[in-house]
């Protein structure tokens, strides 16, 4: 579990020493005005019992840790005396400036609802209706200022952790609710070690018997893999360093509840669990982050499945880190986190460490809306499962309109991020179904899978066993993957093919784009010329950066259409007209589809003819249009393959 990082005097038979606590505030704190809370402080002390001060000291130096500002940390101190009535707000407006006060406020407003309804059989209808009202207050009071989240986090881990003196039925309810709401709340914030602390503790009082097993597994065996976990540090620190690389390397602190989690939902002994031994990679910058990686997988043989890259494609939350597994040199399974210094900071802090009340250029305040802003994008909960049924749409309202609405065949109501497409639907049923997805019906119509869907939309998938993900997912140009869960299954996919594969399917990939642009053929110096653009030395490293979607395939190939003409390899913004030529099935709406994709590319249509092949062997549409630079020349040579009905795109004239 996570313990207090910072070491303020402690509580000696019920009295505080106030003036030691304010100096060890300014030594350790000196971003806080520690003058302004001495009146906080003093006010508290004087009413406060034993019992309320230490939790009501605990939550300030919290509030400290986490880099929450003086008002923040005088409305932590004042909070528990005000909720158990030994102080009104009324009589700490005197200590308190205006916006302390209004903190505490909103804090105690969100006190005074009960989340959830701890009861064995299903909710009432009327009930789940008060627990859904419930919960819509404490997301307004969250939306009405961004501190009041993190606060409230806080004020819920001290409360866990003095919970060990009050009855069971208390410590099963704060339980559950930190575990179900506050927990994930936690993670949408990216405040991890909050996050860690809030389900340790909460596990520790909803099942003792597995928190003290899985505790004991990690005694008992301490001395043994922290002896393990360090000889693989310093060998993987010699390692980095004897590559120039300036790396810190050390082991990582084990988080109980993730450790029973796994076991729970694999089946897996404590043994088979891989982060139960593992270390962190801190380095300077991303491009050390990757040289990191390619060092560690040629070290020791890497577990695929095990590997995740969340600086490439980061969590919704913001958080970025290279998770991987590898064997090491004893056949042990051992975790590695690989990120920068400030990836790891903010991995700490999360949404704390971007809206501090950082200071602009000009050192006037950051606009709050863009702090508002940022936390409602956090409360974009996607396909979590912690809230009660119906979060979203609450959260969904005049303010926010962050949510639509599809359904499947059978009526089941999907939510979605706006914006979203077919493919992200596909996924948001099941990585399965995405995998293997093959076009969308979506209120009866085929259409794309980059189709962005509106709420109201009836979306049937149809998937094929032998489809498999496409390269062209992964690009933003396109749009086919919207969602960070539908991208990073993607990307998951992509990474986890064998190298040869991965190098194949990219040259294949190219190879396509070479053909629809009417390139007979490469020539010997062509494809060192496209991968020197993009900086690396040989074919294969450049060529595995495109099959695993490192690299969008749009830019790559505009700089390939330059290669293949023989031009200067440099921008330019000359309006330039191309001829597509677009073969299909015979069906009524073709030419249409094909027009409308241009238009929703803003692409200017100069010409268009359409006309009947041979008896049986389709339609063919030659359309002229204008674009500026070969983007969009390469984001038609791959869309329009996608348009149903199309079975070959090629340019044609020079």
């Amino acid at each position: 579990m996570v313990s207090p990082k910072r070491q303020f005097p402690t509580l000696h038979e019920g009295q505080l020493d106030s003036a030691a606590w304010l100096a060890a505030l300014r030594t350790l704190a000196p971003n806080i005005d520690a003058a302004a809370l001495e009146g906080v402080i003093g006010r508290v002390q004087e009413v406060a019992s034993t019992d309320v001060l230490e939790f009501s000291l605990a939550l300030a130096e919290l509030a400290i840790d986490l880099q929450l500002d003086t008002s923040s940390v005088g409305a932590a101190l004042c909070y528990r005396a005000v909720r158990v009535g030994e102080l009104t707000l009324d009589e700490c407006r005197p200590v308190l400036d205006r916006d302390g006060q209004r903190l505490l406020q909103l804090l105690i407003r969100m006190a005074s609802v009960q989340l959830l309804k701890l009861q064995n059989s299903t909710l009432h209808t009327a009930v789940a209706a008060d627990q859904l009202r419930n919960v819509q207050g404490m997301v307004t009071a969250l939306i009405d200022d961004a501190r009041v989240a993190v606060l409230k986090l806080a004020e819920r881990v001290v409360a866990l952790r003095l919970a060990k003196r009050a009855r069971r039925d208390r410590q099963l309810r704060i339980a559950a609710e930190s575990q179900r709401v506050f927990a994930p709340l936690a993670g949408r914030l990216g405040i991890w070690h909050l996050k860690w602390e809030l389900e340790d503790m909460a596990l520790r009082y909803l099942d003792p018997l597995a928190y003290r097993t899985i505790a004991a597994q990690l005694d008992g065996r301490r001395s043994e893999r922290a002896a393990g976990v360090s000889e693989d540090a310093a060998r993987l620190a010699q390692m980095l360093q004897d590559a120039g690389l300036d790396a810190e390397v050390k082991g990582r602190a084990k988080h109980i509840f993730s450790i029973w989690r796994k076991m729970q939902a694999k089946s897996l002994t404590f043994d088979q669990v891989y982060d139960v031994r593992a270390v962190r990679v801190l380095v300077p910058d991303i491009a050390q982050c990757y040289t990191a990686l390619g060092l560690i997988h040629t070290r020791w043989k890497h577990l695929p499945p095990e590997f995740d890259d969340y600086i490439a494609v980061p969590k919704e939350n913001g958080y970025r880190s290279i998770h991987t597994a590898v064997a090491d040199d004893t056949g042990q399974i051992l975790e590695v986190q690989i990120r920068t210094h400030e990836m790891h900071r903010e991995a700490e802090l999360g949404v704390c460490a971007h809206w501090a009340y950082k200071a602009s250029a000009n050192g006037a305040e950051e606009p709050y809306a863009q702090k508002l802003d940022f936390l409602r994008q956090t409360l974009e909960w996607g396909d979590s499962q912690a809230w009660s049924d119906g979060l979203v749409a609450l959260v969904d309202n005049d303010k926010t309109k962050e949510r639509i609405y599809v359904s499947t065949p059978d009526g089941h109501v999907i939510d979605l991020r706006p914006g979203a497409t077919a493919l992200d639907f596909a996924y948001r049923i099941h990585t399965e179904v995405g995998e293997q997805c093959v076009a969308a019906v979506v209120d009866g119509r085929v259409l794309p899978l980059n189709q962005p869907l509106a709420s109201g939309a009836r979306v049937e998938i149809r998937t094929d066993a032998t489809a498999e993900p496409k390269l062209e997912w992964l690009d933003a140009h396109l749009g086919f993957a919207v969602s960070a869960r539908a991208r990073d299954k993607v990307q998951s996919w992509l990474r986890s093919r064998p190298k040869a594969l991965i190098v194949e399917q990219a040259r294949a990939t190219l190879d396509r784009l070479r053909a629809r642009f009417g390139a007979p053929r490469w020539t010997g110096d062509q494809l060192e010329q496209l991968r020197t653009a993009f900086g690396y030395a040989d074919d294969e490293r450049f060529l595995l950066a495109v099959g695993a979607g490192e690299l969008p395939l749009v830019e790559v190939g505009a700089v390939l259409v330059q290669v293949l003409q023989g031009e200067a390899l440099e921008s330019t913004a000359e309006v330039r007209q191309f001829t597509l030529r677009v073969r299909g099935g015979d069906r009524e709406g073709l030419l249409r589809d094909v027009a409308m994709l241009m238009s929703q590319r803003q692409l200017r249509i100069v010409f268009t003819e359409a006309q009947l092949e041979a008896e049986g062997a389709g339609a063919r549409i030659d359309i002229t249009f204008e674009t500026r630079g070969y983007a969009e020349l390469v984001s038609m040579l791959l869309l329009l393959p996608e348009v149903p009905g199309v079975t070959q795109v090629e340019r044609i004239g020079h």
